[in-house]
This record gives structure tokens, sequence and C-alpha cells, in this order.
């Protein structure tokens, strides 16, 4: 029997890629969780990127002088105020997302759907066919 194939130096079996951590205005997201984690006790691992983004983004704001030095910066006014921080930013977060749904609006005429920006799709329709005047 060869055990050739089994017996092969580890260096050659495929190794998975590591995960890329997200950086937001210098900060990596992996080195935040696990530090707030390991010296706050904070778990932030029920909080998505975006958030955690988000959150970086607000405390940034806050800055009245450069910041030299992103990730303890981030660390230190995060973990003052985390629960806070991902309220906010969840807020801030739902906010932008509804400002850029179209809004819906039912034609009186034609019962049809469509966005407000737009004509109706009947009103278009009769227009184009001659039935109204626009």
């Amino acid at each position: 029997m060869d055990n050739s194939e089994t017996d092969r130096p580890t260096e050659n079996l495929k190794k998975s890629p590591a995960p890329v951590s997200r950086i937001t205005r210098g900060v990596n997201h992996q080195d935040l969780r696990m530090n707030l984690k390991k010296s706050s006790g904070l778990d932030s691992g029920h909080i998505n990127d975006d958030v955690l983004a988000q959150m970086i983004q607000i405390v940034f704001s806050r800055a009245t002088q450069d910041i030299r030095s992103p990730q303890p910066f981030a660390f230190s006014c995060i973990s003052k105020e985390f629960y806070e921080l991902a309220s906010l930013a969840e807020s801030v977060i739902e906010h932008k997302q509804s400002q850029q749904k179209p809004r819906i609006v039912t034609c009186p005429v034609h019962h049809m759907e469509h966005s407000a920006e737009r004509e109706c799709p009947g009103h278009r329709a009769d227009r184009l066919a001659g039935i109204l005047t626009p």
C-alpha cells in the first residue's frame, strides 16, 4: 500500500483564507470587537458591520481635534457608551434606508400602484393613446 499521498507535508495542503475584516476610518472592526469583549466585557457579536461602521462614524464626527490613533480612540469612545451608540447607529441606518425607498401611491382613476415620483402607467398609456389631454 502506497501512503505517499497522505504523507505529504502540511504546507502543500490548501489553507482556507483568513476572513477579511472591514475597516472604517482606520478602525479594524475585528480588532475593535475583540478589544471590546476582552477589555470591557461588551459582546458586539449581535451587531453587524454596518451598525459598527455607523458607530465609528458617529464617534469620529464628534471629535473636536484630529485623531492620531483611530483604533484606540474608537475603542475608548464606543466602550463608554456602547448601547447608546448601537441604538443611535441603528436609528441612523433605518432613517437613511427609509429616505431611499420610493413612496408608493395608488392612482384613483386606474387603481394602479406606482412610485409617487413617476406618472401613473395607466395615465401614461392613455396620454400616449390620445385619450387624455396633458
